[in-house]
């Protein structure tokens, strides 16, 4: 017989409904939980841990459709296009740090502007950039998520979206392989030579 929790029940088949349906729509119980009029994450996972009214395995059927639209969605994510604004920064020159000279390489920082002098004693030549906005595809933002995607069904669901490796032995020919240990005298060995 499962164990009673401190708090009354708030099992009900619609809330269970509308839980396995976020769910199989690949929303996190987190999120579903946050909501207005749901239940506590904790509640839940007390639901599925004591198979409340048979609901651990709505839970876990909704749970394996939810990964399965998760993967969809990671499709989504890449295929498309998502402009945003990026600031780009380019380095245009370098001034003095003392006087604000614009410097410039030569053999040496040197003042560009006049007769080409030593830049000034104790003087750094401080980088002088210019930025500028441009629109482009958010690509990094995309990896990031179908990464994080990819990495979470991997955990979640390992034989289906884990990575795989196997290592398949045999004979010539497909057989199975002959395997012959053979145990050697080691002072013998040494003898005989």
């Amino acid at each position: 017989m499962p164990s009673k929790r401190g708090r009354p029940c708030t099992y009900t088949t619609e809330v269970a409904d509308l839980i396995c349906a976020g769910l199989a729509s690949g929303k996190g119980l987190y999120s579903i939980c946050k909501k207005r009029g749901m239940p506590p994450e904790a509640t839940v996972r007390g639901w599925v841990l004591d198979d409340h009214e048979g609901f651990a395995a709505k839970y876990v059927r909704a749970r394996g459709i939810g990964l399965d639209c998760i993967a969809d969605g990671s499709i989504d994510i890449s295929d498309k296009c998502r402009l945003g604004e990026k600031i780009e920064k380019k380095e245009v020159g370098r001034t003095c740090s003392e006087c604000g000279q614009s410097v410039k390489w030569r053999g040496g920082w040197k003042h560009q502007d006049d007769d080409n002098t030593v830049m000034c004693q104790g003087a750094k030549a401080e980088p002088l950039y210019e930025y500028k906005t441009v629109t482009v595809d958010m690509v990094e933002r995309a990896r990031l998520q179908v990464d994080t995607r990819k990495w979470l069904l991997s955990k979640l669901r390992p034989e289906k979206y884990g990575d795989r490796s196997t290592v398949e032995m045999s004979a010539p020919g497909g057989g199975p392989l002959n395997i012959k240990v053979e145990f050697v005298d080691a002072k013998k060995e040494a003898e005989a030579e």
